[in-house]
This record gives structure tokens, C-alpha cells and sequence, in this order.
């Protein structure tokens, strides 16, 4: 499993922001988006969707799930999960990543 870059996000994201991430990349693939908020994670979806496979969890055992069935390129990180802090999810996620 590969996960190339990890993000972590606050409350605190435009529209305008995401529009220049869906336009960023040339290559399609896949962004994990955790986020205990499903409108949050369907906005990103919504904005993400032509461009990307988006994965969506709303909890921190859900990530880690998906993480250890799919290849993800981006993963977009709540820091404030209801299940677990953000923090020590992005370290169970790293130590799912094979790669350095």
C-alpha cells in the first residue's frame, strides 16, 4: 500500500482551495478522505469526483480498513475524529505504508 502524501486538515477549507487540488494533478488517483462530518466529506467528493476516486471514511477504524485494501495517492486527515485523534491516526497509517 502506498500512500504518497498525507494531509491533515482543520475546520477551516474554501471552495476556491479545493478547486485548485482537483486542478493540481495531471493523473487521476485515488485521495482518502477521513472526516467524522459526512458533509465535509461529501463536499470534497463532490469538488474531487471527475478527477479522482475518492474513498470516504468517517472514522479513524474506517481509514485504516480502506487503507489496508486500496492504494491511495493523497489522504485527506481530520485531526479531530470522534473514534480516535487524528494525530495517532496518521501514525497507524504510516505504519500501513510500505514505502519511506
Amino acid at each position: 500500500i502506498r500512500v504518497a502524501k498525507i494531509a491533515l486538515l482543520d475546520r477551516c477549507f474554501t471552495s476556491k482551495a479545493l478547486r485548485g487540488l482537483a486542478m493540481a494533478a495531471d493523473k487521476v488517483g485515488t485521495i482518502l478522505v477521513v472526516d467524522d462530518e459526512n458533509g465535509i466529506r461529501q463536499s470534497f467528493k463532490i469538488v474531487l469526483k471527475n478527477r479522482y476516486h475518492i474513498l470516504l471514511a468517517g472514522t479513524g477504524k474506517e481509514a485504516i480498513d480502506l487503507l489496508t485494501r486500496n492504494t491511495v495517492d493523497l489522504i485527506l486527515l481530520d485531526i479531530l475524529l470522534h473514534d480516535m485523534n487524528g494525530l495517532d491516526l496518521l501514525k497507524k497509517l504510516k505504519a500501513i505504508d510500505h514505502n519511506p
